[in-house]
């Protein structure tokens, strides 16, 4: 039987190693065994996903634990979103997918989440979270090196906290 690495001209491991070395953002690197594209992409933490979860919190304040239709909150609350930043809220645990909900009309998910008790603390204050992750390959990790920070700082400058959750009914007048 031949080895892996006999069959692509040296050792798998190696040009798995230099592979992962190589696809550091923002250029990536082809795969020296399939020729695909490779890409390790930073992600924020960012002021749309706060928002978001902001809104998710609001709806778990009115229906505890229920389950939020994702593209119809954007719709609601911002029109002009894609559903992706809602989505990668789920790569921090603030959110989590029902993974017993069945797509509709071929969709690959059916778009159901809802706030966790992580979510949920994060949005009050109570925790900070890393500022950043890496997804490479349809993976999602946490990059422990980031700064921890709180949901003001993703809002930033343009969003005022307090306004935001007087709104939901969880912040004194």
């Amino acid at each position: 039987m031949t080895d892996q690495g006999d069959m692509f001209g040296g050792d798998l491991e190696h040009l798995r190693s230099e592979t992962r070395r190589k696809s550091i953002p923002p250029n990536g690197t082809t795969c020296p065994v399939c020729d695909q594209k490779v890409d390790r992409t930073r992600r924020q933490l960012s002021q749309p996903m706060a928002r978001i979860l902001i809104a998710m919190y609001r709806q778990d304040q009115r229906a505890p634990g229920q389950w939020i239709h994702l593209v119809d909150l954007l719709a609601r609350d911002f029109p002009k979103r894609a559903p992706g930043d809602g989505q990668k809220l789920r790569h921090w645990g603030l959110i989590e997918k029902d993974a017993d909900a069945q797509p509709e009309n071929g969709a690959k998910s059916a778009g159901q989440y809802r706030i966790t008790a992580l979510g949920i603390r994060f949005v009050l204050r109570q925790v900070q979270m890393h500022s950043h992750g890496f997804s490479f390959n349809n993976q999602f990790a946490i990059d422990t090196k980031a700064d921890l920070v709180g949901i003001e700082w993703c809002l930033g400058k343009g969003f005022n906290y307090q306004e935001l959750m007087r709104e939901t009914g969880a912040y004194p007048p």
